[in-house]
This record gives C-alpha cells, sequence and structure tokens, in this order.
C-alpha cells in the first residue's frame, strides 16, 4: 500500500525549513532599516486548473505578508497564505459503467453522491516585485514567487451500490458495488507563482492591491480507479487577489 510521504517523518525537515526562511526574513529586515517596510493583508480566490479542476472547484482564502522596498525597481516580500479546497466538481466526478458486452455494450455515466474530499494548503513563499510602471499615486509590478507548501488531501471512503434502470424492465438493476477505503495524503512540497500585481494609493501610508497570478505546487495528489479518479501531477491555480498594505 503506497503511503504519503510527510515532512513530519523526515527529521529536521521543519527545522531546516524554518531556519532558511529566519534567514530571510531576517535578511530582509536588516536591509528595510533604510527602505521602506511593507505590511499588508489581502483576501485570495483561488480557481484550480488542469487536472486538479477534475476535483475541485474555486475557494476564497487569506494572505499575511510583509518585507521591504530594496529599491524603486524590486521588493522582496514573505507571504503566508492559507486556502481550503472543500467544494467539489460534482459535474466532473462521475463514475462510468460498461453495460453488455461486445457491439451491444454501452457505457453509463453515474454520480457520486457520497463522495467527500478536502484539500487544505498553507504556502510560505517569498516573492519578487519587480517595477513595471511607478508613479506617485499607483505601481504596476512584475511578480515572481518561490517557497514552500504544506497541503493535506482527504477522501473519505465510499461504500454504495449504483443503479441504473433495466431498459427492459424499467426496475433499478445494481451495476456496481463500490467499497473504496479513505485516503490521507500530507506533504511539504516547492511552490512558484508568477503574475503581475496593481497598488493604488488610498491615503498615505495605505494602499490598495490587486494581483493576478499562476500557482503551481509541486504535489501528486494519488489516483483512485475504482472512482473514476485520475492522479494529479501538480496542483496548478489561477490566483486572484485583493488587500490592503502600508509603507512605513
Amino acid at each position: 500500500m503506497r503511503t504519503a510521504i510527510s515532512a513530519r517523518a523526515i527529521p529536521g525537515v521543519r527545522t531546516a525549513l524554518i531556519s532558511v526562511w529566519c534567514m530571510i526574513f531576517g535578511s530582509v529586515s536588516m536591509l528595510a532599516q533604510q527602505q521602506s517596510t511593507i505590511v499588508g493583508a489581502a483576501v485570495v480566490y483561488e480557481l484550480p486548473i488542469g487536472s486538479l479542476h477534475d476535483r475541485f472547484l474555486g475557494a476564497a482564502g487569506g494572505m499575511v505578508f510583509a518585507g521591504a522596498e530594496m529599491s524603486s525597481k524590486l521588493t522582496w516580500i514573505g507571504k503566508i497564505q492559507y486556502t481550503e479546497f472543500s467544494t467539489m466538481n460534482s459535474d466532473a466526478l462521475k463514475k462510468s459503467v460498461t453495460l453488455g458486452q461486445g457491439i451491444g455494450a454501452q457505457k453509463v455515466i453515474l454520480p457520486l453522491p457520497k463522495l467527500t474530499m478536502d484539500l487544505k494548503t498553507t504556502s510560505v513563499t517569498a516573492e519578487a516585485q519587480m517595477s513595471l510602471f511607478r508613479s506617485e499615486f499607483a505601481d504596476v509590478n512584475g511578480v515572481a514567487g518561490f517557497g514552500f507548501t504544506n497541503w493535506v488531501n482527504t477522501r473519505g471512503a465510499y461504500n454504495d451500490s449504483l443503479f441504473v434502470n433495466d431498459a427492459v424492465t424499467g426496475l433499478p438493476t445494481k451495476v456496481a458495488a463500490l467499497a473504496v477505503p479513505a485516503i490521507r495524503q500530507e506533504d511539504w512540497s516547492g511552490t512558484v507563482n508568477l503574475g503581475v500585481e496593481l497598488t493604488a494609493k488610498i491615503i498615505d501610508p495605505l494602499w490598495f492591491t490587486f494581483g493576478a497570478d499562476y500557482k503551481l505546487i509541486v504535489g501528486e495528489l494519488w489516483q483512485t480507479l475504482d472512482l473514476d479518479l485520475e492522479n494529479v501531477a501538480g496542483m496548478q491555480f489561477v490566483s486572484i487577489r485583493a488587500g490592503v498594505k502600508a509603507k512605513l
């Protein structure tokens, strides 16, 4: 049986990650002593794309961030973001059953009403914001980020019988009996994001921020063939965020 590889099972991994991020944020804090310090928070909406969209619809999350303006062209930001995906894509989550054999075989697509799944993600990333346009009242930045995501994916056990109406008698006929055990995966995975951010001054020192990103978590969600769930190799998202930041 396959088991998830978790950072909890690898001695020193969490300690190493904490040490790395302390070094990054410590360096930013030292540089920020002579530059503008950035702090803020944002609401995030993430829409799964690719094969992950076959499992989940979009979800809202939250983000806090802090960093420093290194120059008029470059700002470094450290971000912590949490999003939980619990709304499943029921239009895609269906079981295919073949009735009969040979040229008379018929494929029937059946819903899975008892299916439960969720995906929780907590990302810790560093983001470089590079100025594309700058004025006294508005900025446009290209962004590129990298870091790690702790993700937890769970799927409940599925025990049910599937029926279709017989074409001749009109009575329900059992076509499948499912007894699929629950599964839980947890891991730390590398994460990257690329996008653009627009900021507009509200009143000094507050700025409104709006950004859009492509985000990739380099992790794999296992397949469950009995439920027609294919594996997901790389969790991809389109991410939209809006919030407020202060330049101190």
